[in-house]
């Protein structure tokens, strides 16, 4: 079995559903920006029905059938989570049902590519969906959050300064650097 994802920049909704054909994985989504569909898991109500949620505020503990924490239930933390548990569904349906999992407003990083393959397929009259919830926008990066700089004083210039002891060791690197939403030079200083 195989599987389709339709995928809009518009909606950046995502369905998998069965098709004629060979695709065994789908790997390094990077940032995609998803917006809600206001059709496929939104009634005329526009209420927000799903299988499962996600949430930067979620716990990957919980069961991710609410989509608000209350007490020690809500949604989950991570797509990856949200994945997993969509497995366990599918394989615990007799009759295939469509599956849905809405992502809350956020920003989700991913420290790996997120990988769809043949066990994460819907059926072509039930399909699995990912979708941001009505008029929330959500965002799946493949960038890491840099964390703990601070301003000072380089060649005369006001420069904001962050160690990263992982790129010095050649663990990781980067190619861009986004400020607030916004592509910035990298500045390079000479040794």
């Amino acid at each position: 079995m195989a599987f389709l994802i339709i995928a809009s920049i518009d909606q950046c909704d995502l369905a998998f559903s069965t098709f004629s054909g060979e695709i065994d994985e789908v790997k390094g989504i990077r940032d995609m920006e998803m917006n809600s569909l206001g059709n496929t898991y939104a009634s005329e109500t526009n209420s927000m029905t799903a299988d499962f949620y996600v949430s930067p505020q979620g716990n990957d503990g919980w069961s991710g059938r609410l989509a608000e924490p209350k007490g020690n239930e809500g949604p989950f933390a991570t797509i990856k989570r949200a994945q997993e548990a969509v497995q366990v569904l599918l394989k615990t349906q007799q009759e295939r049902q469509p599956v849905q999992v809405v992502l809350r407003a956020g920003t989700y990083y991913l420290n790996q590519p997120l990988e769809f393959g043949p066990k994460d397929s819907g059926a072509e009259n039930a399909p699995v969906i990912y979708a941001a919830a009505p008029g929330e926008k959500v965002i799946i990066s493949g960038g890491r959050r840099l964390e703990g700089g601070q301003f000072v004083e380089v060649n005369g210039q006001n420069a904001w300064v962050v160690d990263l002891p992982g790129v010095k060791e050649r663990l990781w690197n980067f190619r861009q650097l986004f400020v607030n939403g916004e592509r910035r030079p990298r500045t390079r200083l000479p040794k």
